[in-house]
């Protein structure tokens, strides 16, 4: 976000002719988090997931060049190509699962998130992929102390 699409946004307003403050800067965050330590671990493989099939995008190759990623690149492009989503998930290694989503108990994800958002983005957006209803009351509750 620093290095790539800050940067880029910047670029485009300062061309425009105004200012961070004549937007809001908004982004989506994946979330792997739950109450329950199965949905946990499948909360983590789906965002595993996404990162590689996210990655798998030559639009994303930047991001990943950003991180010394990129050359995994074509190999996740060439496993969706051929249709063998099965080993996405383990590609994506832990440091990479940290660097593009917030993972924690629903109580460390509002600071994570906090943490992320700080001085980089007006609005969060979280992907959470345990839909449980009290999960998410119990993450909204949180950045909801946080913010009060």
């Amino acid at each position: 976000m620093n290095t790539v699409s800050l940067p880029a946004l910047d670029r485009g307003l300062e061309k425009s002719g105004r200012g961070r403050g004549d937007c809001d800067v908004c982004a989506q965050v994946m979330v792997a988090t739950s109450f329950h330590e199965e949905k946990f671990e499948a909360a983590v493989f789906s965002a595993r997931s996404q990162i590689a099939f996210y990655g798998s995008t030559p639009t994303y190759r930047p991001i990943l060049d950003a991180h010394g990623w990129g050359e995994r690149q074509p190999k996740w492009n060439e496993l969706i190509c051929a249709g063998d989503w099965a080993p996405l998930a383990n590609t994506a290694d832990d440091e990479m699962l940290h660097t593009f989503a917030v993972v924690g108990s629903p109580y460390e994800v509002a600071e994570k998130l906090e943490q992320r958002a700080q001085g980089r983005l007006d609005r969060v957006s979280p992907v959470v992929y345990d839909p449980d209803p009290e999960l998410l009351a119990a993450i909204l509750a949180a950045i909801t102390r946080r913010d009060g």
